[in-house]
């Protein structure tokens, strides 16, 4: 045990006593390299393998997923930045610029009730036919 304490303290002694260099030695460096190069590191690969290639190797839920998080993405995009994705907006404000300059109405309704409404009625006066007409004037 006390030879090594002896190491030890040899060791700690020769540490303190030099100073240690801030610089990697270049024989290190060297060595280093040349195993580095022995590896391959540095060589381009030739195996890797391209972002479609990818997305076919990841399981199904998961591209489920990107591709709901990429549709939700793109509908608050539109979203946000105006417009409704079919328009139907446009065609909105200029059916309602019409109606704005409507002076008059009159319209006729024409209805046909039948079915489960008028159970507790006999079976002949179940289908009831309606007609309204409104008129209106601005």
């Amino acid at each position: 045990m006390n030879d090594k304490k002896d190491i030890l303290s040899q060791a700690t002694e020769a540490i303190a006593s030099e100073k240690v260099s801030r610089e990697v030695p270049e024989v290190v460096v060297k060595a280093t390299m040349a195993r580095l190069a022995e590896a391959g590191a540095g060589e381009r690969r030739t195996d890797s393998i391209s972002v479609l290639e990818r997305i076919k190797l990841m399981k199904s839920y998961t591209k489920f997923s990107i591709a709901a998080v990429l549709v939700i993405g793109f509908l608050f995009g539109v979203n946000y930045f105006g417009g409704s994705i079919d328009g139907s907006g446009v065609v909105f404000a200029k059916v309602l610029d019409q109606v704005k300059q409507v002076q008059n109405v009159a319209y006729k309704v024409d209805s046909t009730v039948d079915g489960e409404f008028f159970e507790d009625m006999p079976e002949e006066s179940r289908s009831t036919e309606m007609e309204m007409f409104f008129f209106g004037e601005r």
